[in-house]
């Protein structure tokens, strides 16, 4: 039941990593771009630009989201590595009773 959570929490900590880097990258390329397009009409603020600010806010709001599930992902990947610790302690503790019992 112990192995069952361990490998639950695994494969959920690498999946959502892999989503969270693409999503992440995504954000990159696209504020990168609205960046250069502002940096190009220096100045110059056409209508469709207020669109982008709009995105702007949106993309910052994605981002803040993936900062928030980074933080739960972190949390779980801590609960993972005390899983991890707990299941060794007790082999260890299962080892010294036999050892103590002259298995």
């Amino acid at each position: 039941m112990l192995e069952d959570r361990l490998n639950k929490a695994r494969s959920i900590v690498v999946c959502q990593a892999d989503r969270n880097a693409s999503i992440k990258e995504k954000y990159s390329q696209t504020y990168g771009n609205l960046r250069k397009v502002s940096d190009e009409r220096s100045g110059q603020i056409p209508e469709h630009y207020i669109e982008t600010g709009l995105l702007e806010m949106i993309l910052k709001s994605t981002k803040d989201k993936i900062t928030k599930k980074e933080a739960e992902y972190k949390s779980l990947f801590s609960e993972f590595k005390n899983i991890l610790r707990q299941i060794r302690a007790n082999e260890i503790e299962e080892q010294n009773f036999r050892d103590s019992l002259g298995e």
